[in-house]
């Protein structure tokens, strides 16, 4: 069935409206936000086989529809008797709508006002009113709902989302999504251009401003006003990040005729990244058949947290597959290890920042892994299903403590052959950090070399790879592990708790700081004229005097090293672990249940070397 597009005139409006099959019952199909007409592609060559006029209209501010100035002009009592006008003008006998998201309010109004005679309601992913109060929001789902309250702000969600031709309208579908591969860039482009239009973004966002300052939804969630006996078919893609599926528990009590079916593993996206699963539903429902039950869904388990700010945990929860892009292999994940920044960057960011409109999944833990790849997309090129990888992806939010993580092939390299995977699990954040902190050090045969917190992950890698650099290295740790630091190949050690090094004089050639307690200006008498501070980057007043030694051009340097996951450092690593020039030290393993353990571990800062988490087998 072909679609085309035509403009309708109703209630002195212009409506866009993408339009497919012919006869007297019409389904209007309404796009939520940030979307367009467009988002029903897949579902109005069905409604058109099943012998409806199908019509997809752009709503008010959306595409080339007509587009109104004003907060008040964007009411709920306009939006539904816009449909009611539109209805009219098709002059068809019977009306049955399918709406998703900002849609779905609209038709959830429509038809508990009664605008005009309703066939059928399809709802997707947006609960009764009544339903939702009843049930109450919950703190998770306030988080969950903050945007509202940030879209009531003027202009700022406008300046956000549209920056750079709205790229955050395309972010925002994108990021939330089970699928990634269902919205490639020709798709969001369709939603972007949208968004980017002069005063788009305003009247799309002017939905939210209007339904709070009106309170219209609270009147439309009252259970004496909100009963509806259209039969209704309710579709709920269970990984909705704006909206708990826990809202649509209730709705039987205010819908006489109601088929909800769940769709695990698929996001707030239903139509359009499930549409075989979505268009089957439909057709069995407007035909009289059972509607089928969606397929059930293999979820992993994945560490993330629980709760909101000081009082979050730390959870195993079970979620979807990462879905792969053409860059990204599938590692099932053996090993994974526990770095500081989990716990003081990405544990804390998952438990404070609530998600952006449609856009945030839950934070997952972790950024070294250890694995087998078990798939891997199109132009992966240098690993095959069945390889032994090691690597680590430095984002805010990670994903490597879980059975499967995706990452990047520019982040991965072959796992060196003598290691287990716990072993290559432990190695690359701390080693990576301490290779190319020597590197920004410039290290050579014959460098005098100070690594202060020579006991930790990234001190006994240093200390390693600096000896089999040539170089001469001196240790710093406490004085229970300078065995240790010895053993591992220190020509000397401090013990910081004995001795004062920090107030003696030296000539390093390089300053490397794993502990980020120190900087410049107290570690410069170690150097001589031409040594380099290295930090890695915790201690303000390192980072700052890293960028005044560049301004004043100083002849003692300090520089942060920031790690980058590339696959030739791994590969250097790697050469080095085969050869037997370094080897990973192991505080200890902990099993994957046990993660608050190895967490609480690593918090007290007596750990010697890394801290390991296995978390499977791999079965490839």
């Amino acid at each position: 069935m072909t679609i085309h597009t035509e403009f309708v005139e109703a209630g002195g409006m212009s409506f866009e409206v993408d339009m497919c099959g012919e006869g007297d019952q019409l389904a209007i199909c309404l796009h939520g936000f940030p979307e367009h007409s467009f988002s029903w592609r897949y579902q109005l060559p069905l409604l058109a086989r099943l012998g409806y006029r199908v019509w997809a209209p752009n709503q008010r501010g959306y595409g080339k529809s007509s587009r109104p100035e004003g907060v008040e002009n964007y009411h709920i009592d306009k939006l539904v008797e816009d449909i009611g006008l539109l209805f009219d003008a098709s002059g068809a006998k019977e009306l049955t709508i399918l709406a998703h998201d900002w849609g779905a309010v609209i038709a959830w109004a429509f038809a508990i006002r009664k605008t005009r005679p309703l066939a059928n309601l399809i709802i997707m992913n947006v609960p009764h009113p009544a339903a939702a109060a009843l049930q109450g929001f919950s703190f998770a789902q306030l988080r969950r709902s903050w945007y509202i309250l940030f879209f009531q702000i003027p202009w700022l969600p406008e300046a956000a989302l549209g920056r750079h031709a709205a790229k955050g309208v395309g972010d925002a579908i994108f990021n939330s999504s089970c699928d990634p591969k269902m919205f490639p860039d020709e798709v969001l482009d369709v939603y972007r251009n949208n968004a980017a239009q002069p005063g788009a973004l305003t009247a799309m966002i002017n939905y939210y401003r209007s339904l709070v300052r009106s309170g219209a939804i609270r009147e439309l969630g009252k259970p004496d006003v909100a009963k509806i006996t259209t039969p209704t078919l309710m579709i709920w893609g269970e990984e909705d990040v704006a909206l708990g599926k826990e809202l649509t528990f209730d709705t039987d009590k205010f819908v006489n005729s109601l088929t909800v079916r769940y769709l695990p593993g698929v996001s707030h996206w239903v139509q359009q990244e499930a549409p075989e699963t979505v268009n089957a539903m439909i057709e069995a429902y407007l035909t009289g058949k059972n509607v089928p039950q969606a397929s059930p869904v293999r979820l992993m388990k994945a560490a993330t947290t629980q709760g909101f700010g000081p009082t979050a945990k730390l959870v195993i929860r079970n979620t979807k597959k990462p879905s792969i892009g053409p860059d990204d292999v599938l590692v099932e994940v053996c090993s994974s290890s526990v770095n500081p920044k989990d716990w003081k960057l990405n544990k804390n960011l998952s438990s404070v920042i609530p998600p952006l409109p449609f856009y945030s999944k839950p934070f997952l833990i972790g950024d070294d892994l250890a694995g087998v790849v078990v798939k891997r997309g199109e132009k992966v090129k240098n690993f095959e299903v069945g390889d032994e990888v090691y690597g680590m992806d430095m984002r805010l939010r990670t994903a490597a403590c879980a059975e499967f993580a995706k990452i990047d092939q520019k982040c991965i390299a072959h796992k060196p052959s003598n290691l287990s995977f716990s072993e290559a699990a432990s190695a690359p954040l701390a080693a990576l950090t301490a290779l190319q902190a020597l590197q920004i050090g410039r290290v050579k045969e014959g460098s005098k070399v100070l690594v202060i917190g020579a006991s930790g992950g990234v001190g006994t890698f240093a200390v390693q790879i600096a000896k089999a650099m040539g170089a001469k290295v001196t240790g710093v740790c406490s004085g229970r592990n300078t065995a240790l630091v010895t053993k591992i190949g220190a020509d000397a050690v401090f013990d910081y708790t004995r001795e004062d090094y920090i107030g003696g004089t030296n000539d390093f050639d390089m300053v490397f700081d794993a502990t980020s307690y120190e900087s410049l200006s107290s570690c410069s008498s170690l150097m001589n004229n031409q040594g380099i501070f290295v930090s890695t980057g915790g201690n303000g007043k390192a980072i700052f005097e890293s960028y005044w030694a560049q301004i004043v051009r100083s002849k003692q340097n300090a520089k942060n090293v920031w790690v980058n996951p590339n696959t030739l450092d791994l590969e250097i690593l790697k050469a080095y672990f085969e050869q037997g020039l370094i080897k990973p030290i192991i505080d200890s393993e902990f099993p994957f249940e046990e993660l608050d353990q190895a967490y609480a571990r690593s918090r007290t800062g007596r750990a010697v070397g890394k801290i390991v988490i296995n978390i499977g087998q791999a079965k490839v």
